[in-house]
């Protein structure tokens, strides 16, 4: 099973595993669906058929989609292996996809007793906001008759990333580590981003609007607020949102007497990365 970001379903995908896996067969999980644009769902899933992939949309910690792959998993196995009395199923990822959230989901659905010995499943496997959380191999039994075990594996990142902006939307999505590639560079991508395709913004404004509470501070309203009124031309995009970014610094409350610019820039590039990843700017792929 390899693991890919739904938000970012061909940059989040390891060209070498076909290589590295041989004849063995491979099948696409595309998580934290729920961030990702609904609306691009069955596109994505027919070019993953047009490489001759299966590909499922899937949230962690949604129980109607686990299930949904769960039964996917199920009637695959049946297919391929029929005589065997046990199938161990090895989850593959760029780190921070949701690997181990998604095993842990797997695990629970599957409504097995947790006993057996260390390593079998007892434990959940350890799950975090940050790339580079699980660092050794572990499996967790999901199912019965076979006997069915998914084994977690620390995230993998592809040797070489095809180009910069690949690598601008492993960051984003928070494959790769804010500090390797810098939170304000980041920061600035998503907003040129957000610059050039409105309607996700400006969806997220009008859920907000909906349910606003006084004294609240609202993400979507609050950056769309800031933004310019149209497209940014690629020569100027660098000092607009350096500034953009400045602006909701201090909007934030991150500038202080004391405090240079470019501190208040970093607290509101962080903060902007946290909403953006939590969903409060809308739903992008």
């Amino acid at each position: 099973l390899e693991v890919r970001d739904a938000r970012i379903p061909f940059s989040s995908g390891n060209d070498y595993l076909k290589e590295l896996l041989g004849g063995k067969r491979r099948m696409v999980v595309l998580n934290k669906a729920d961030l990702a644009h609904s609306n691009l769902e069955k596109v994505t899933i027919r070019r993953f058929k047009e490489q001759g992939l299966s590909a499922v949309m899937v949230t962690a910690h949604r129980e109607k989609t686990v299930k949904r792959l769960q039964a996917t998993i199920q009637e695959w196995i049946r297919e391929e292996c029929q005589s065997k009395d046990a199938i161990v199923l090895m989850v593959m990822g760029v780190p921070n996809c949701g690997k181990s959230s998604l095993i842990n989901a797997l695990h629970t659905v599957s409504q097995l007793p947790a006993k057996g010995g260390r390593g079998a499943g007892t434990n959940p496997a350890i799950c975090g906001p940050l790339p580079g959380v699980t660092r050794h191999l572990s499996a967790f039994k999901i199912g019965t008759a076979p006997s069915m075990y998914v084994m977690d594996t620390p995230g993998v990142m592809v040797p070489r990333i095809s180009s910069f902006e690949v690598g601008l939307k492993l960051a984003l999505a928070g494959s790769v580590k804010d500090s390797v590639v810098g939170e304000e560079r980041v920061a600035q991508y998503l907003l040129a981003r957000l610059n050039q395709t409105p309607a996700g913004l400006a969806l997220a404004v009008a859920q907000e609007a909906r349910r606003k509470q006084s004294g609240q501070l609202l993400p979507a309203i609050t950056v769309a607020s800031m933004m310019p009124p149209g497209i940014v031309p690629p020569e100027d995009l660098e000092w607009v949102f350096d500034e953009l970014l400045t602006r909701l610094g201090e909007r934030l409350g991150c500038a202080g007497d004391n405090e240079k610019t470019t501190t208040t820039r970093l607290r509101a590039s962080q903060m902007l990365l946290r909403w953006f990843r939590q969903g409060a700017l809308g739903h992008y792929t």
